[in-house]
């Protein structure tokens, strides 16, 4: 999970997963400590990034997300979009056309519709981490 080839939707698959995996283990103290293990490695990510970059991967989208999870709300994955948008860039003060484009990408309307979701997805599988990045939040700019 730690190598430069990792994406950051790919950590949160992984940590799911795990997460998942040594739930379901019989053994109580192994659960307990492996869980343990889990929640402090995720509490020391920049979890909201490594929620948005889950949903703005276009292979991903809102595929996979347990619908009980608390933040599964489109209202709590908009404000974590302008939140970070105005992070990444302080400079822009009003960040509701990036809400409103996150929701167009999410919804699969124009321009996210599957041409262009076809064309992300092939740029997407031959970039570098750092380049997809830009060109997603370019593209929602």
């Amino acid at each position: 999970m730690e190598s430069e080839q990792t994406k950051l939707d790919q950590v949160l698959k992984i940590l799911g997963f795990l997460y998942q995996h040594f739930n379901g283990v019989a053994d109580a103290k192994v659960r307990q400590v492996m869980l343990e293990g889990l929640d402090t490695r995720f509490a020391d990510y920049d979890q909201p990034v490594l929620l948005i970059a889950y949903l703005l991967n276009p292979l991903r989208r809102r595929d996979f997300l347990n619908p009980e999870c608390r933040f599964a709300t489109w209202r709590n994955a908009m404000v974590l979009v302008e939140v970070l948008y105005h992070r990444f860039f302080p400079d822009v003060k009003d960040g509701s056309a990036v809400v409103e484009q996150f929701l167009q990408y999410m919804n699969e309307e124009a321009p996210f519709d599957q041409g262009i979701q076809l064309v992300l997805e092939q740029v997407l599988q031959g970039l570098s981490f750092n380049d997809a990045t830009f060109l997603v939040w370019y593209t929602l700019a």
